[in-house]
């Protein structure tokens, strides 16, 4: 049953809900742009898992641990729209992001004018 939750409420935006869900932006080169979601990440600490080696370990400035790498994609009301969880926390944020065959279906797909926002890492590809 909470699989069927999950998909019902976390999910990227269908093709008639991008009117409704984007805020229009002024681009750098001063034309408008509909921003339909936000992506960022960050680092979990977990526990090592049995013979995983160094594989989750995340050597970052501030974060020596063992962690995951997880991914939020909100829209501009706040809401979760898709997570990315299965990277350690020693993969960088573009390549999590990138693993995500829905996501980049997704991104491969927006309508002209429409962008997704992250910090300059993801370095996502915008119409």
């Amino acid at each position: 049953m909470l699989v069927a939750c999950v998909f019902r409420y976390i999910r990227l935006p269908a093709d008639d809900e991008v009117d409704n869900i984007s805020q229009v932006v002024m681009s750098p080169e001063d034309e408008e742009r509909g921003v339909l979601l936000f992506i960022d990440g960050f680092i979990v600490r977990i526990q090592r898992p049995d013979g995983a080696g160094d594989a989750y370990f995340c050597g970052r400035h501030g974060k020596s641990c063992d962690s995951l790498n997880v991914q939020y994609v909100t829209d501009k009301d706040g809401r979760v729209r898709h997570v990315i969880t299965d990277c350690a926390g020693s993969t960088r944020d573009k390549t999590a992001a990138s693993l995500s065959v829905e996501l980049r279906r997704f991104l491969d797909n927006l309508p002209p004018g429409y962008v997704v926002l992250g910090y300059p890492a993801f370095c996502i590809r915008t119409s």
